[in-house]
């Protein structure tokens, strides 16, 4: 059985794949912590892990800035 903690875990890491898929430009780890609510370090850490599970994201250097989305081709589009 799941725990508390595990459960939102992955109801964060399924909220930022949503939103990864949405971007065409891309997502800031700054937009991420906003959308989600979760510390810097955890946006990382679950970047980390969805990518460990075989998520195809990548980064993009813009202005600076680094910008994460969904390889376009990787994933079929996503739905409930």
């Amino acid at each position: 059985m799941a725990t508390r903690r595990s459960r939102e875990a992955l109801i964060r890491q399924w909220s930022l794949v949503e939103q990864l898929s949405r971007s065409q430009r891309g997502v800031s780890v700054e937009q991420m912590r906003d959308h989600t609510g979760a510390s810097r370090s955890t946006v990382y850490r679950d970047l980390g892990l969805l990518c460990e599970a075989g998520v195809p994201i990548e980064s993009e250097s813009i202005n600076g800035e680094a910008r994460y989305r969904l390889c376009s081709k990787a994933l079929p589009p996503l739905g409930p």
